[in-house]
């Protein structure tokens, strides 16, 4: 598990992928938050989840990072650095609705390289 300090001036986390940047509610809004990032698959039932990680049962949303594809947390939601690498998998994102994000790694179920389609 890893904890990264944010910038926040949308009220977001960046994720970007491929020359594409998509923004993820952080609950709050504006400031300095914390962005944790877990490999790991947290318990699904809710006394248990909240035992591992307190107040994150907000759902906002999920992506997956297909075969050798690249996916970053940037360190501002307006551009900022990459501070982090998603590896290949199924991701799912939620909030505390306090600002902090929790980033999750499910597993890597349907995550093989995508085909490229005809045109």
């Amino acid at each position: 598990m890893k904890t990264y300090n944010v910038i926040a001036d949308i009220g977001s986390i960046s994720i970007e992928s491929a020359g594409v940047c998509f923004h993820v509610s952080n609950g709050h809004g504006d400031g300095h938050h914390r962005v944790i990032v877990t490999d790991k698959r947290l318990p699904t039932e809710h006394a248990e989840r909240e035992k591992v990680m307190p107040g994150f049962d907000h759902f906002v949303t999920s992506f997956n990072v297909h075969g050798d594809a690249h996916a970053f947390l940037r360190s501002y939601d307006c551009g900022g650095e990459r501070i982090h690498e998603f590896e290949r998998g199924r991701w799912f994102v939620s909030n505390n609705k306090k600002g902090d994000v929790l980033v999750e790694r499910l597993d890597d179920y349907g995550c093989e390289p995508l085909k490229e389609q005809s045109k």
